[in-house]
């Protein structure tokens, strides 16, 4: 051990430590371990080489990063960023939330105080979830998914579909087919826009009428659905 003004060196031949102190801090190498740890005012810079991590703490946060798991995690007042390299994620939270993204799956997740919102690149899918429900968007499919305690809205914007579903039937509308189902426990209501056709069906047969001879059924559907 050799002791100076400025701090202090000392080796362990049976544990393989170096450490190295001085007023702004302290550098240890653990050979062993394969451990180096430097400290200073700001923070603390740590290398593992078996395990392959370098950590760094300063007053904004931690940056660590593991080259065995490829990870690297920083940590500032306003949260967390962590990339990982062999499972491709970066995550990034703050006080807001948490940004997530994984290269391989294609994954961007954002968890905020009123819930999640999760991108995938591959599949093209933005998912956010919040207290009611979920709401799921994607690109490729052009498809916007809520779902909440009741049920669960779907909207296509390629196949332009926007479907509801509850616990008592589902409501489908297509924008390119121009195409409005609903379906409840006892039958089907379907609007086609492009055919302007208005579908009633249930259980003891079926109501069809377009848009110009509205007038005459609409007191019909009124009934069909008040017998509902």
């Amino acid at each position: 051990m050799f002791t100076e003004e400025e701090g202090t060196l000392m080796f362990r031949e049976e544990e393989g430590t170096l450490m190295f102190r001085e007023e702004e801090g302290g550098l240890m190498f653990r050979e062993e371990e394969g451990t180096l740890l430097f400290r200073e005012e700001e923070g603390t810079l740590m290398f593992r080489e078996e395990e392959g991590t370098l950590l760094f703490r300063e007053e904004e946060g931690t940056l660590m990063f593991r080259e065995e798991e490829g990870t690297l995690l920083f940590r500032e007042e306003e949260g967390t960023l962590m990339f990982r390299e062999e499972e491709g994620t970066l995550l990034f939270s703050e006080e807001e939330g948490t940004l997530m993204f994984r290269e391989e799956e294609g994954t961007l997740l954002f968890s905020e105080e009123e819930g999640t919102l999760m991108f995938r690149e591959e599949e093209g899918t933005l998912l956010f979830r919040e207290e009611e429900g979920t709401l799921l968007f994607t690109e490729e499919e052009g498809t916007l998914l809520f779902r909440e305690e009741e049920g669960t809205l779907l909207f296509r914007e390629e196949e332009g579909t926007l479907m509801f579903r509850e616990e008592e039937g589902t409501l489908l509308f297509r924008e390119e087919e121009g195409t409005l189902l609903f379906r409840e426990e006892e039958g089907t209501l379907m609007f086609t826009e492009e055919e302007r056709t208005l579908l009633f069906r249930e259980e003891e047969g079926t109501l069809m009428f377009t848009e110009e001879e509205v007038g005459m059924y609409v007191c019909v559907v009124e009934e069909l659905k008040g017998d509902q």
